[in-house]
């Protein structure tokens, strides 16, 4: 099959690029033809390793250059964009006659499914409907943001039914969105898979992800000076990158927390990062899929979470593999952060337990992510 793969950018890294090579490059290995095609691809190099064999093509149209700019500015200068989008999109895919486009890319959505060149159309989630519903309760209905947000949910679901396919990365998602006849439930792949584990007796508690609002790593600070007096030994690692981490650091220089807490840039290369570790924390407010909670099982660290939508439900058996805590609970999680770092044969049980659990259900899943493909496309 011939297939085409839509995302905004590549060299950026994060979980969206990662999760796509991953794919990618599989969908490659079962013999499919790929071209991946972006809107603001600036031509720096992969992060993770992409086929040779896949051509990258970039319509050059810098939507995230748009992104502090104010809001009215920037929907008028994306509405303007849109126009030239959609016609380079409409030239490429006629010219090109893929079988099928899969698109991550959120402004694509609202016109990739009225182009008729033949192929079938997926729209690939890599949030989840709750992004909306967070955004609503943290912005008044009277500003701008929050008067968006309400009106992108129910763009979201009218768009949703004009796809051949929709994939969604947890069932909590899937039952949040009304089960729709077009929708199944796909969980991300892992980018690796080792047959190593992580040791446990590092004092090291590791969280990692991108710099925003979403991952709400100020309250992971909170709740380290909660814990930090007790366990002068350990450390806390922040991993990542992202627009926040300058005020994060002088957050944590505020605190006076800067000899127990270290804030790292980003990697591709993080399996070391997490095999010397003995902990996985995550504060997230929301997610999709978190894959950091998939790679921290992957290696058998226990995982201390919020139970945020969507994910960590569909990922953690409480007491059992880690713990899931009562969202912006601070004072449960610094608890339950505890009671791992205090006992080495918990953490050694709950690892156990994590690996084997993501082993027996997701990786035989996201594994096998092209014939899952194969199989829905016989839907169509």
């Amino acid at each position: 099959m011939k297939i085409v793969y839509c995302i905004y950018s590549m060299g950026v890294g994060g979980g969206v690029e990662r999760v796509t090579t991953t794919k990618v490059n599989a969908l490659v290995q079962q013999g499919h033809e790929v071209v991946i095609l972006t809107t603001d691809y600036k031509g720096q190099p992969t992060s993770y390793g992409l086929d040779k064999s896949v051509k990258i093509i970039d319509f050059g149209l810098g939507y995230a250059e748009d992104f502090n700019i104010p809001i009215w500015t920037r929907l008028f200068r994306t509405i303007s964009k849109m126009k030239r989008h959609k016609k380079a999109m409409s030239a490429f895919l006629f010219d090109y006659r893929p079988d099928i486009v899969v698109t991550t890319h959120p402004v694509e959505t609202a016109f990739l499914p009225f182009i008729k060149d033949g192929s079938k159309k997926v729209l690939e989630y890599h949030g989840s409907k709750f992004i909306y519903r967070m955004e609503r309760s943290a912005k008044s209905i009277l500003s701008l943001r929050g008067l968006l947000a309400r009106i992108y949910e129910q763009r979201d679901a009218c768009i949703s039914r004009n796809f051949d396919a929709v994939i969604l990365l947890t069932k909590e998602d899937y039952d949040s969105r009304g089960k729709q006849k077009n929708m199944y439930v796909i969980p991300d792949p892992l980018s690796f898979e080792i047959q190593e584990s992580a040791d446990l007796s590092s004092p090291i508690v590791l969280a990692m992800g991108r710099h925003t609002e979403q991952k709400d790593f100020f309250s992971l600070v909170d709740i380290w000076e909660m814990v930090c007096d007790k366990f002068p030994d350990w450390k806390l690692r922040i991993v990542g990158d992202g627009y926040l981490k300058n005020s994060l650091i002088c957050y944590v220089q505020r605190k006076k927390l800067g000899n127990s807490i270290s804030i790292e840039n980003g990697t591709s290369e993080v399996v070391p990062i997490y095999l010397n570790a003995s902990i996985f924390a995550m504060t997230s407010k929301f997610e999709g899929l978190p894959m950091t909670l998939l790679e921290a099982q992957s290696v058998g660290l226990p995982i201390v979470s919020y139970a945020c939508p969507c994910g960590p439900r569909d990922l953690l058996k409480d007491s059992e593999n880690g713990f899931l805590v009562a969202p912006s609970n601070k004072v449960e999680f610094s608890s339950r952060l505890e009671a791992l770092m205090r006992d080495e044969s918990l953490r050694r049980e709950m690892g156990a337990r994590a690996k084997k659990i993501l082993a027996a259900t997701i990786l035989s899943i996201s594994w096998d992510y092209g014939l899952n493909y194969s199989s829905i496309s016989k839907h169509f």
